[in-house]
């Protein structure tokens, strides 16, 4: 534990002092006090904390593999957990509006790997002193929540320009400072440790797509399977319904609320009815 808390460098130091801060502003404030309340209460909703607990399982096993064949070390235990409650719970927190419309898991895996960027860029950036990180910090994180907020506004698009190249700029001029500081002392940087840092955050990045993905589909057969009743009277009939959704469409979540669309026209009596209203979205999906 010493040689965890040792670990933290002065970017980091500096982030968790402006963080303390922020948190003991907020809770001084009676109305953002109340609203920080009520999100931790919704943090630990069941539903909430399942996936919490599946998707530190999921890593865990990924850690344990990645151990066993050299990949990963202790060292890199603090940049795994930073990953996680950045990048990871992001990703964990996409997949309800990917169960919603599937398409939208190219704009989460977006969001994951834009993330994943300023993770990099946040984590493997040279340090500068405390006093300068100090300073540093603040400034990188408004940067970030303007051009966040100027993406929201059309008419703010040469603001967002502005900002960009300004955060571009600022990028080019510390990967100046840090290929030169490869020329001069690449003995110092060309590390596998280095490599290592770099190269994981990328790894869990693709790793966590599939995740989201299988959580996404977890909760569209959810979704579809507690309004059953509404579709089909005969309760009798759910568990085969189930099955068959399951087995037939395999995950698909678009062809899954197609179905159910349809099912509030049909008659479910007996199992022919379900596999004929399966067969007929089936045949009308490979037919256009």
């Amino acid at each position: 534990m010493s040689q965890f808390l040792a670990s933290f460098d002065n970017r980091e130091i500096a982030a968790l002092f402006w963080l303390s801060a922020a948190l003991i502003a907020a809770a001084l404030h009676p109305k953002i006090r109340a609203s920080m309340v009520r999100v931790l209460r919704a943090f630990f909703v069941l539903p909430i904390l399942v996936g919490v607990l599946l998707l530190v399982a999921y890593f865990g096993c990924v850690v344990l593999l990645f151990a066993q064949i050299g990949i990963w070390a202790p060292s890199q235990l603090k940049l795994t957990l930073l990953w996680l409650g950045t990048a990871g719970f992001l990703g964990l927190f996409s997949a309800p509006k990917v169960s919603e419309d599937p398409d939208l898991i190219s704009k989460a895996a977006k969001e994951i790997f834009q993330l994943t960027v300023v993770f990099e860029f946040f984590v493997n950036l040279y340090r500068m002193p405390l006093v300068a990180e100090i300073v540093f910090v603040p400034l990188l994180v408004l940067l970030g929540a303007l051009i966040a907020v100027s993406e929201l506004d059309k008419a703010q698009r040469s603001v967002n320009r502005l900002l960009t190249g300004f955060a571009v700029v600022i990028g080019f001029v510390f990967l100046a400072y840090a290929a030169w500081k490869t020329i001069s002392d690449p003995a110092s940087v060309a590390t596998f440790e280095t490599a290592r840092s770099f190269i994981l955050p990328i790894v869990y990045s693709l790793l966590l797509l599939p995740f989201v993905w299988a959580v996404a589909v977890y909760i569209a057969y959810e979704s579809i399977f507690i309004r059953l009743k509404f579709v089909a009277k005969d309760e009798s009939l759910h568990p085969y319904i189930k099955r068959s959704l399951i087995l037939r469409f395999r995950g698909n979540i678009r062809y899954l609320r197609a179905w159910f669309q349809a099912a509030w026209f049909r008659t479910f009596a007996t199992r022919k009815d379900v596999d004929d209203s399966i067969r007929s979205m089936l045949d009308g999906v490979s037919a256009v």
